[in-house]
């Protein structure tokens, strides 16, 4: 339902427990990063839709805003650049909160409210980081929408003010701000003391590791030539697929959670043809008992990468379970320092940090507890796959390939999944999520070899014709390896130039791609200077050249050695021709390794 008529307004008026002005917190200043230029509005914000109490006034209402105003200081705060260019965060004493009352026949306007709301990008200099409106039929109030923005809450706090709001407004707690938690300036304190220096400090380490081993990107595959489109949207709900989790989940020792991420990792490297599955992890970082009722934005991503080729299914839940406490335990990292060793890691691999695929398991702040043991025998978990329904939603835009949201793990297996069709076409979506599923319940009675289950999945690998090799850890298309090539060497004033695929140290590679099974394999670019009169090109200019054009291109890495020539050869496609017409320069272009 489409809103039209113009609401009228409810003024509420709120003072804090305190205020003050410091620096932002490490999530904060990602979010900040990140919200500056999103792909879509949504994206930026987290809707609550929360039901009233019949006899409800919008007074009521106000009075709940207010207490929770008051009680969580991330909903008062705003951001400003310091003096010396830090960001700084300020939590208002007092302030003012304007809520819409919307008088609507019966009906669902939630979704309708909801985009009203956000339709206007939150100013994170000027505005609070809340907004309100109350929905009423015959004047009264029966549902309460709030907008959140990500700079305030992510997930887990939804759930904390989802649960404190109905509390108050049932009267199961006092309207007032009861005992405050703490605040974000008391985290950020946190974070620049010793022991949160040290923390942050290995988390780099951590993401230097993986981001030097994970492939490029997962969709580093075939796709048509098209231009980006909005992600399809899916939703499957199992309870196949949790009576399953639940079971191997006794017999592994491994939480729900692991065994649901483990079956995805495998069904995504199968998928996409990779030796290895990488993903990003979005971090909670809700460690220790003062941070469980914290309202302020913590998440922050956490790279995740684990070999899925194990022997059999029960060793891929174990090694998914020790990748994902390391990468959740180093989800939390000054965000100007991670993009300062993401920048490096690129410089010295060729590679640029595409983010391709994301992973946010939310189950915990759903309000379900997981069974005390496992529970469906065979015959429960087979007619439980009668019950297995996907729901297609609205195409939105989304900032990834592939955006899998883990919703409920217990009584039902809920997945959202994002995907582009780009890459996971249209039809292959429903496949995907049909594929965890079947994973799971394969697995359910007893452990099965890895072999075994790829064709359980239903999912085939991409079909990679001649151009494309492995170097370096990743699938490469040679063909757009050379846009990227060419692309730096236009920007340097090079008359031409060629990319080749060669053994690793030979000089004789081809255009074609190439490379036994084990052998290694390095493109190995060629570049033209005839002009004697200015001066030629480094390796490490060449390289700087092209990096800027990886973005976007899954398929592409730079060269790992540049050859500066004299001149265009007599054989362009002879990488001998290039070594004839004369080697000026030589080299990979990267610094030494640290």
């Amino acid at each position: 339902m489409e809103l039209s008529a113009p609401p009228r307004v409810y003024t509420v008026d709120f003072t804090g427990g305190r205020s003050g002005t410091g620096p932002a917190t490490h999530a904060q200043r990602n979010l900040l990063r990140w919200i500056d230029q999103p792909d879509d509005a949504g994206s930026a914000t987290i809707p609550l839709f929360l039901d009233l109490p019949a006899g409800t006034g919008v007074a009521d209402v106000a009075e709940v805003l207010a207490a929770l105003l008051a009680r969580h200081d991330a909903l008062r705060t705003t951001f400003a650049a310091g003096a010396d260019g830090t960001v700084l965060q300020h939590v208002a004493a007092t302030g003012r909160l304007e809520v819409e009352i919307h008088e609507l026949p019966p009906g669902p306007p939630a979704r309708g409210l909801e985009r009203r709301l956000r339709r206007q990008p939150f100013d994170p200099a000027l505005d609070l980081p809340l907004r309100a409106a109350v929905v009423t039929h015959g004047g009264q109030p029966h549902l309460a929408v709030l907008v959140i923005s990500h700079l305030a809450a992510d997930v887990g706090c939804a759930r904390i003010l989802a649960d404190q709001f109905t509390a108050l407004i049932n009267g199961a707690e006092p309207w007032s701000a009861g005992p405050l938690g703490p605040s974000p300036l008391d985290d950020a304190a946190a974070e620049q003391s010793a022991a949160g220096r040290r923390r942050a400090e290995a988390a780099l380490r951590y993401w230097d590791g993986v981001l030097t081993a994970v492939p490029q990107a997962m969709f580093s595959i075939p796709v048509p030539n098209q231009a980006p489109q909005r992600r399809r949207r899916a939703t499957m709900r199992s309870r196949a697929a949790a009576l399953a989790l639940a079971r191997i989940a006794a017999r592994t020792g491994c939480s729900h959670s692991t065994v649901t991420l483990a079956a995805v990792a495998l069904c995504l490297a199968r998928r996409t043809g990779n030796q290895s599955t990488g993903m990003t992890l979005l971090a909670g970082n809700r460690f220790g008992a003062a941070m469980h009722d914290y309202v302020g934005s913590l998440a922050q991503d956490a790279p995740f990468h684990v070999d899925p080729w194990a022997a059999t299914f029960d060793e891929v839940v174990r090694r998914t379970g020790t990748a994902a406490l390391r990468a959740y335990g180093c989800g939390r990292f000054d965000p100007a320092q991670m993009w300062q060793t993401i920048d490096t890691v690129g410089r010295e691999r060729g590679t640029h940090f595409h983010r391709d695929c994301v992973y946010n398991d939310t189950s915990r702040f759903r309000g379900q507890a997981p069974p005390s043991e496992p529970t469906g025998s065979a015959a429960d978990i087979g007619q439980a796959l009668e019950q297995t329904r996907i729901t297609m939603m609205p195409d939105e835009a989304y900032p990834a390939a592939f955006f899998l949201s883990v919703r409920a793990v217990w009584e039902e297996l809920v997945l959202m999944l994002w995907a582009d069709p780009r890459y996971l076409p249209r039809a292959d979506v429903n496949d995907f999520l049909l594929a965890v599923e079947r994973v799971l319940v394969t697995c359910a009675p007893h452990d099965v070899p890895v072999p075994d289950l790829l064709a359980a999945t239903g999912l085939a690998g991409p079909e990679r014709g001649p151009g494309w090799i492995r170097s370096a850890g990743c699938w490469v298309d040679l063909a757009c390896a050379t846009e990227v090539f060419d692309a730096g060497l236009a920007a340097l004033g090079s008359p031409g130039g060629a990319l080749f695929a060669e053994p690793a140290g030979t000089g004789a590679g081809t255009q074609t791609g190439t490379g036994a099974a084990g052998q290694e394999v390095e493109l190995v670019g060629y570049a033209a200077w005839p002009d004697r009169d200015t001066a030629r090109p480094s390796p490490a200019e060449l390289h700087e050249a092209c990096r800027p054009h990886l973005a976007g291109r899954f398929s592409a890495l730079t060269p790992q050695r540049y050859v500066v020539c004299a001149g265009l050869p007599a054989d362009p496609r002879d990488p001998a021709s290039w070594r004839a017409a004369g080697v000026l320069a030589e080299g990979s272009g990267r610094p030494e390794r640290r």
